[in-house]
């Protein structure tokens, strides 16, 4: 009778482990989104509950107020302008006395949604904040990851959502590029966010990684009109720009840094030339590596999109670090592991995002250690994404092209 009785039993306990390793399964894929959503539920009452200087302060986010600061500035630009000024020199009407940073037609555009209606204001951040917060839910559903959940409620992104900042916005015009390509319409988010904030034409790199050059050639010259059109504003808008190293990222920020510390000479030059060694080493790595290999998919694609608005910001501009968020697109990719040193780029990313609270750990080094994660961030992924063009200018090796193997000639 026992000896019947076994193979019962042994369909028992492999329905039993089969049982908890769908369940294990299930709190992966759903655990990342679920713990977002509780956590912005929890964000929504502690507001209402405890206001909401207390409770941003609480998640190491510096806050201003009235609350979404940086929107405010678009609604002190239209005041200002109808009292016949020019925010970009003058910009009274924002609380904060902040010179107006951007393209003078976004006085238009809040005219248009009349953002000097406080009811409307106050909506219109709101939307913002919400499709952002979408977009991000959208991601963690189909990317399922508890690093890409602490990207999203990193200290960085919390910032920007509290300050309601307009990269939310091209972060929301970025991801619909991403998620057409290769359609042509693709290019209408990417151009529309480009008119907007013009740091946002460096995604049009992911046209050139996807060798899509009529699609490219087209995008570059209306983006040429542009920065043509908006040629005689640049002066005035470079010198609304707030230019730190605290809380903020790029070359500029870095230099920054290094006057603050006084620092001699040949320090300074060795911050520079190290880091560009490193670049190209890495990079003539990343080229004759076989693990170095892009794939023609979503992920992919929102990886190209935030390394090259990351890279090419880097470079140019001292940026505060809610435009950290960018990044966020990096992560889905990142956890595939495509390339060298990929897996370590993670916990270098959340250092990067989180300053204020490493500042709160270990004082004036923190910002040290996030300034060190941030080059580090991008040097790799300036290698990854300089690996990838030179696999369309001259293909090679296992960057021959995105998703295909070389194949050596037989002897």
């Amino acid at each position: 009778m026992a000896e019947n009785e076994k193979p019962d039993e042994r369909r028992a306990t492999e329905r039993g482990v089969s049982g908890l390793s769908d369940c294990t399964t299930r709190i992966a894929d759903w655990g990342p989104f679920v713990l977002y959503l509780t956590f912005v539920v929890a964000m929504i009452i502690c507001m209402s509950s405890f206001g909401w200087t207390r409770t941003w302060s609480a998640v190491f986010v510096r806050t201003m107020y009235p609350p979404f600061a940086d929107l405010r500035v678009y609604q002190g630009a239209l005041i200002s302008a109808e009292h016949g000024l020019n925010p970009q020199l003058s910009n009274p009407g924002d609380p904060w006395q902040r010179r107006f940073n951007q393209p003078r037609y976004w006085v238009d555009i809040a005219r248009l949604v009349d953002l000097r209606d406080e009811t409307r204001f106050r909506l219109i951040a709101l939307a913002l904040i919400s499709c952002f917060v979408g977009i991000c839910a959208f991601m963690l559903r189909r990317f399922p990851s508890y690093g890409l959940l602490a990207c999203l409620v990193s200290a960085s992104t919390l910032r920007g959502i509290e300050r309601a900042n307009s990269d939310l916005l091209i972060f929301c015009l970025v991801f619909p590029y991403a998620l057409l390509l290769p359609r042509a319409l693709s290019v209408v988010p990417i151009l529309a966010a480009t008119a907007l904030k013009l740091y946002a034409v460096f995604a049009l790199a992911a046209l050139f990684v996807r060798r899509q050059f009529y699609l490219l050639a087209a995008s570059s010259i209306t983006a040429l009109v542009i920065f043509a059109y908006l040629f005689d504003q640049f002066s005035n808008m470079y010198a609304g720009v707030a230019q730190d190293y605290r809380h903020s990222y790029g070359l500029i920020s870095i230099a920054i840094y290094l006057e603050h510390l006084d620092a001699p000479a040949w320090l300074v030059a060795g911050t520079m030339v190290a880091p560009l060694a490193a670049l190209l080493l890495l990079t003539a790595h990343f080229r004759n590596s076989k693990e170095c290999r892009y794939k023609e998919d979503l992920a992919s694609t929102l990886s190209l999109c935030g390394a090259s608005i990351y890279v090419g910001t880097f470079i140019f501009a001292a940026n505060y670090d809610y435009r950290l968020m960018f990044l966020i697109l990096c992560l889905p990719h990142l956890q595939e592991k495509p390339f060298p040193f990929a897996g370590i780029l993670i916990p270098l990313m959340l250092l990067a995002m989180n300053e204020a609270p490493l500042i709160w750990l270990f004082g004036s080094s923190g910002v040290a250690v996030s300034l060190s994660a941030k080059f580090a961030v991008f040097i790799v992924l300036c290698a990854w994404l300089l690996t990838l063009s030179l696999a369309v200018i001259a293909p090679r090796g296992a960057a021959a092209r995105p998703g295909e193997t070389a194949v050596r000639p037989s002897s």
